[in-house]
């Protein structure tokens, strides 16, 4: 049996390779681990309950399920990473480019009010202009 987890389980990518032997043997003991859970199921209740190669493979394929569903949220995990990472870098620009606004604007008033009286005095000499003529 640890042949054949060994076998089906060569094409998940694990980080080290003597984890495939690991993985292999905890698979074959779990297996076995449930003929002798089914002993006592039978001895307790009245009912059989057996193990296949067919179950032991299907045990196999479910934890290759759960590898790749892993591997999916790990990635989904990154991606939302990098988007928060982009979100708090663009929240700190915007704050950045705010506070500069608000610099410029403080400007532009005394511009305005400069102008506005630039503007008053040009018209009163104009209009000095033309009630002399």
């Amino acid at each position: 049996m640890i042949d054949v987890g060994r076998r089906f389980i060569s094409d998940i990518e694990l980080s080290t390779p003597e984890l495939y032997d690991a993985l292999a043997q905890k698979m074959a003991a779990v297996h076995v681990s449930i003929d002798k859970a089914n002993k006592k199921f039978l001895a307790k209740e009245r009912r059989y309950n057996c193990t296949t190669p067919k179950s032991f493979l299907e045990l196999i394929n479910s934890y290759k399920k759960l590898v790749e569903k892993r591997l999916q949220i790990e990635t989904q995990t990154i991606c939302l990473d990098n988007g928060l990472e982009a979100l708090a870098e663009t929240t700190a620009q915007v704050e950045t480019v705010r506070a500069e606004l608000e610099v410029k604007m403080v400007d532009v008033e005394k511009q305005n009010k400069a102008t506005g009286l630039l503007i008053d005095g040009v018209s009163r000499k104009d209009e000095k202009a033309q009630a002399k003529e």
